[in-house]
């Protein structure tokens, strides 16, 4: 796993998202209808140097999707807040039904705060290692 430090600028499309609809009703829905995504995964990409921070396969490989971090449902607070995405591995328009190939569908909305290590935790790759 590699660390994800977000840059302090927001994407400004998701920023105006978050500002209108901080805490969305139906999350799974608010996201589907945002227009930002492009914005957001050209200025999440840099950040990450094209690699998905749970696997480290290249972005480029099978495409990519921005994942939320804690999953949006249950926790509507985190839809349009920029630290809580990454751009993970495979394009979630690829995915066959039912999904759960990649990094972040596979962990679905399955989300305990004791025991996900998250990319945005600086000493997040200190977890992992080659026995």
């Amino acid at each position: 796993m590699i660390p994800v430090q977000h840059p302090l600028v927001v994407p400004p499309m998701l920023d105006a998202e978050y500002r209108r609809n901080p805490v969305p009703a139906v999350p799974r829905e608010a996201w589907k209808a945002f227009g930002g995504k492009h914005e957001t995964a050209t200025a999440l990409e840099p950040v990450q140097k094209g690699i998905c921070p749970y696997c480290e396969e290249k972005l480029a490989t099978w495409g990519h999707h921005i994942d939320h971090i804690v999953p949006k449902t249950g926790h509507p607070p985190g839809t349009f807040l920029f630290e809580n995405l990454v751009l993970c591995c495979i394009n979630a328009d690829q995915l066959p039904a039912p999904s759960g190939t990649s990094c972040g569908h596979f962990r679905g909305e399955e989300y305990d705060p004791a025991l996900f290590i998250k990319p945005t935790e600086s000493d997040c790759s200190e977890y992992f290692g080659w026995i």
